[in-house]
């Protein structure tokens, strides 16, 4: 038998789980293992209720055997694709081979592999370009978020002198799932002794009871 609070956060989570469409409901089941019991059970119940053929996941998806086509990590799209997660886009324009190698390991450190300039180029060592009027570093779309997420918080870009300060921004950590402000960090970490490199908040949503990990990303409201 639950408790007050048990019942009180269940009846947030199944409310948060009823407004929310099938194709939702549908991306939070696949990461389902991540979820407290609790919002298991009502994620569960919510689905039975509408009916839907939905399963939630008990544990993550094994991951997919990829090729690629050097030695440094850079995955091709398979072969006569037109998935648009592998588009190549541009993440930042680098003005010098010191930025374009910080900006790059930064990426590599995260497993986000880059390329530069209009020849794609992997190996910065094989760059033989200039950097007069800016080189583009680009990134496969499905990895774009992570990569500005990563470089706006280690390696932001110096802000426009013209620019008008936006004072009225609003920024916060925002679920990845249900997009709720309502969000706290657990107990298990940051670790004090972690390295800006290696740091790990652990979230939890109080709306829909998911768990993630990231480097303390805001996004602006």
């Amino acid at each position: 038998m639950k408790n007050l609070d048990q019942q009180e956060q269940w009846h947030q989570l199944t409310d948060t789980y009823r407004h929310m469409t099938e194709e939702e409901l549908g991306r939070v089941a696949a990461d389902a293992f991540d979820l407290v019991p609790i919002a298991r059970e009502a994620l569960q119940a919510v689905v039975a209720e509408r009916g839907l053929k939905i399963q939630l996941a008990a544990a993550p998806p094994a991951p997919e055997p990829t090729k690629s086509s050097d030695g440094n990590g850079f995955v091709d799209a398979p072969e006569d694709s037109e998935d648009p997660d592998y588009k190549l886009v541009r993440v930042r324009t680098v003005r010098n081979e010191s930025e374009a190698k910080q900006v790059k390991a930064l990426l590599d450190a995260r497993f986000i592999a880059s390329c530069l300039g209009p020849e794609d180029i992997v190996d910065l060592e094989d760059f033989k370009g200039s950097y007069e009027g800016g080189v583009e570093l680009k990134v496969h779309a499905f990895n774009r978020r992570r990569a500005f997420d990563v470089l706006r918080l280690l390696a932001p870009e110096d802000e426009d002198p013209d620019a008008e300060p936006d004072d009225d921004a609003e920024y916060a950590v925002l679920c990845p799932k249900c997009h709720s402000q309502e969000v706290f960090l657990r107990d298990d970490g940051p670790q004090a002794e972690a390295t800006a490199a290696k740091v790990k908040f652990k979230w939890q949503c109080d709306g829909c009871g998911h768990q993630w990990e990231d480097e303390g990303i805001e996004e602006k409201l």
